[in-house]
């Protein structure tokens, strides 16, 4: 550590190192270095390289092998609106992407065809049996990372205190150790655009003959390796403090603002039984928008908080090697299940797979007394809804509301907390 010398504020290096021994893989050395520079005292550049190593655990190792059944959802089963019983397999009903209808094929399915028996259907949702077992192929996971990032903090006044940050990252996991859920495997088989998933291997369906398939018979839900998965973005950060006085009361106002730019979220996996490698960048995708943050503003006037907070979601949209071309309700080829198209007076257009950014904002007021608190407010104070979107365009939806992406489901929530300290 140097300090206290011209053009040297500070300046600390930290460098450690650390050696793994496996029972059952080999040794490996880790390393951590992290750095500080204050050319002043107001501002800071820091930065950090590291890397990670895990071996297999006992369980990932070692568990016995167990089967089970779950109920799944089969995307090359011919839906309940394709269906006639009349005349069997009805296209202009069909609603599933022309991406899919192409992977089944590619699988030796016949998506036209496939739970139509007769004059009846079977559901596309189905009892299906599932096997997993721990196993001694597993490689281990390593990671390398580092960052790279500034701080300052305004030297100029007393009165008030701002501070601003930045951190660039750049993360990247090997050899993940990962099991997935069968219906995980299903649908990225069949709904990937580019039609190379690695995971069509954990589908074993119907041998019926002359290098066709039927119904899905077992999943493979054992442990292995993911290639790689790796992210990069900057973290941006505000803090602003200011006493002030207000009708000759004492303020504390204070803001913090905090923003997360995306450059990449990827994962390349391998089919462990081909070698064909897959990947996918989900930046911009549902779940991953270049653009997130929060911002919260505070007010303390004597034993009384009042907080607003807002939550913001950029844009997004699907893979755009899946967007559907401009189409109506009677197109053969890729039907539109929402526009009746130029005969009846409607536009033509494509199912909704796209979001705009999203805006929610929460407030609340809290009075803290010497041994308890109570506070009320509201989540959602607009009631913002989530966007509506197409579920065969986005992946995991309800009612045409995106799950687990950050969104809002609850609407308009009031609540009300009380806290009390025991000696």
């Amino acid at each position: 550590m140097v300090a206290n010398r011209p053009g040297v504020e500070e300046f600390t290096v930290n460098l450690s190192t650390r050696y793994t021994k496996d029972e059952f893989y080999p040794g490996s050395w880790t390393y951590s270095g992290k750095f500080a520079y204050r050319p002043t005292s107001s501002f800071l550049l820091r930065g950090t390289v590291g890397t990670s190593y895990r071996a297999p655990n006992l369980h990932e190792n070692f568990m016995l092998g167990q089967s089970g059944f779950i109920r799944i959802t089969d995307p090359c089963v011919v839906p309940e609106g394709a269906f006639n019983p009349l005349s069997g397999y009805d296209g202009t009903g069909d609603t599933r992407d022309a991406h899919v209808l192409e992977n089944c094929r590619r699988a030796g399915v016949d998506p036209t065809t496939l739970g139509i028996l007769d004059t009846t259907q079977i559901a596309s949702s189905y009892s299906l049996e599932v096997y997993g077992i721990g196993s001694l192929d597993l490689n281990e996971e390593t990671s390398q990372s580092w960052t790279a990032g500034f701080s300052w903090a305004e030297p100029f006044s007393d009165a008030f205190d701002v501070t601003i940050g930045a951190t660039y990252y750049d993360i990247s996991l090997r050899d993940e150790i990962i099991r997935l859920h069968s219906q995980l495997s299903i649908d990225d088989c069949y709904f990937d655009v580019e039609g190379d998933s690695a995971y069509c291997g954990n589908i074993h369906r119907k041998d019926l003959g002359g290098g066709m398939f039927g119904l899905i018979e077992f999943g493979d839900e054992i442990f292995f390796n993911r290639d790689r998965l790796s992210t990069r973005g900057v973290d941006v950060n505000l803090a602003f403090d200011w006493p002030a006085q207000i009708a000759d009361r004492p303020v504390d106002i204070g803001a913090d603002l905090s923003f997360n730019r995306k450059f990449e979220f990827g994962i390349r996996s391998v089919d462990p039984q081909t070698g064909d490698p897959d990947s996918e960048d989900y930046v911009g995708e549902f779940g991953f928008p270049e653009w997130e943050g929060q911002a919260i503003l505070r007010a303390d006037v004597d034993r009384w908080r009042f907080t607003w907070a807002t939550r913001y979601i950029g844009s997004v949209a699907q893979d755009p090697a899946g967007v559907d071309p401009w189409s109506d309700v009677f197109d053969p080829d890729s039907p539109s299940e929402t526009c009746l198209g130029p005969t009846r007076r409607d536009f033509q257009c494509r199912d909704v797979g796209f979001a705009g950014s999203y805006v929610r904002h929460d407030a609340s007021v809290y009075y803290r007394g010497d041994a308890w608190e109570v506070g009320l407010g509201v989540r959602n104070l607009r009631n913002t809804w989530p966007p509506q979107v197409d579920g065969d365009e986005v992946g995991l939806v309800y009612n045409n509301t995106p799950l687990g992406r950050g969104y809002d489901v609850a609407g308009k929530t009031v609540f009300l907390n009380v806290r009390v300290l025991l000696d």
